[in-house]
């Protein structure tokens, strides 16, 4: 009997984007060029881009565009398409591409250069388990002088859904527990030094009990 075949990763649907959102826009482009979720409305026609009116100097920095996934998946790929009118202005030419399970700690996954040209630039790299995709530019086209932009018509990933469940974190309920056991509790009352330490002693299951879930340390 031949086995199944493998599951390919695909570029994910659109409906598999829960939220779009960057950490530059302009806001005054109306409904066609601004804000990050241009950047996945199927439309090449409108464009997430940064402010037009930058601060001389401004960094690159907050020139990301970051796509939050309807679940987990192994991403092994990202797609990015220029802006489709006669400009240039803002097209990304170095890049990286940072995935994440929760959104606050990040992992490069790719880096590099993308071709000249209007057409879709496609980025494969190992697959990595993620949430959240996020597009940095590192280079663009078109700064004016000490001033940076960037856009995007449209950008997408590529990935195969997977079961993922996320590390329970205790750093900071272990950090509470030592900080409260140094508490001068002289001048409370014997009751509410009692109550502290019948609470001290089930934070203590809870940082001991290695099949605690997130919800119960939370």
């Amino acid at each position: 009997v031949t086995p199944d075949p493998e599951p390919a990763a695909e570029e994910l649907p659109l409906e598999a984007i829960v939220a779009t959102t960057a950490g530059d826009y302009e806001t005054d482009g109306g409904s066609s060029e601004g804000p990050a979720e241009l950047a996945t409305d199927g439309n090449a026609g409108t464009k997430w881009h940064t402010e037009w009116f930058p601060e001389e100097g401004n960094s690159y920095e907050t020139h990301w565009l970051q796509l939050e996934l309807d679940g987990f998946y192994e991403v092994s790929g990202f797609k990015y398409l220029p802006r489709q009118d006669q400009s240039t202005n803002g097209d990304i030419t170095k890049y990286q591409i940072l995935v994440s399970v929760n959104g606050k700690d990040w992992t490069v996954a790719a880096e590099g250069d993308f071709a000249s040209g209007k057409e879709w630039k496609e980025v494969t790299f190992d697959a990595q388990v993620a949430k959240y995709v996020r597009l940095q530019a590192v280079e663009t086209l078109g700064d004016q002088g000490n001033k940076h932009f960037t856009a995007a018509a449209e950008v997408r990933v590529i990935g195969l859904e997977t079961e993922y469940v996320a590390p329970v974190d205790k750093a900071e309920l272990e950090t509470l527990l030592e900080e409260t056991k140094k508490l001068d509790v002289s001048p409370y009352t014997e009751e509410s030094v009692l109550n502290l330490l019948f609470t001290m002693n089930d934070v203590q299951k809870v940082v001991n009990n290695a099949d605690a879930t997130q919800e119960e340390v939370d």
